[in-house]
């Protein structure tokens, strides 16, 4: 690692704070912001902690196409609203699907990461991964109604 007078101001901010061990190497990375006074003696007056800037827009800020298969309903019933939740959000939101072939609407929760992320996923049951009256066995397979049939899934 070369030592450039950044780096030595940093090293001598941080041990002169009395900073060690992880706020000593966190200092010294930047993910603390080490404020000193203007004379020579190299007091610090705060250690203050830098957030990082990842806010991200909401959907009606980004008037984003998913808010076609917002659950309103739910979702205002949970206190969850399109213009507080931002497009990577962690949070379990409702979500309409209405692109059944057979004219049903899929009902489900998904974080939104998981919908706009670089791998996003739409209706688990429109992608077979949830049975519901569409995509069942018995949508598929009407004649095995009788339960003394078995239907083997190879």
């Amino acid at each position: 690692m070369t030592r450039t007078p950044t780096h030595l101001s940093r090293l001598l901010l941080a041990v002169t704070a009395g900073l060690s061990g992880s706020a000593l190497s966190a200092a010294m990375s930047g993910k603390l912001k080490l404020h000193n006074v203007c004379d020579m003696t190299a007091h610090v007056l705060a250690v203050v902690p830098i957030r990082r800037q990842t806010k991200q827009p909401t959907f009606v800020g980004a008037q984003h196409e998913l808010l076609l298969e917002w659950d309103y309903e739910r979702n205002a019933a949970d206190g969850i609203h399109p213009d507080n939740t931002a497009l990577g959000s962690n949070k379990h939101v409702h979500w309409v699907c209405q692109k059944c072939p057979t004219g049903q609407l899929h009902k489900y929760r998904m974080r939104p990461f998981h919908r706009v992320g670089k791998q996003a996923s739409g209706c688990p049951y429109c992608a077979g991964q949830q049975a519901c009256e569409c995509n069942s066995l018995q949508a598929h397979y009407p004649s095995s109604k009788d339960s003394s049939e078995t239907i083997l899934c190879m």
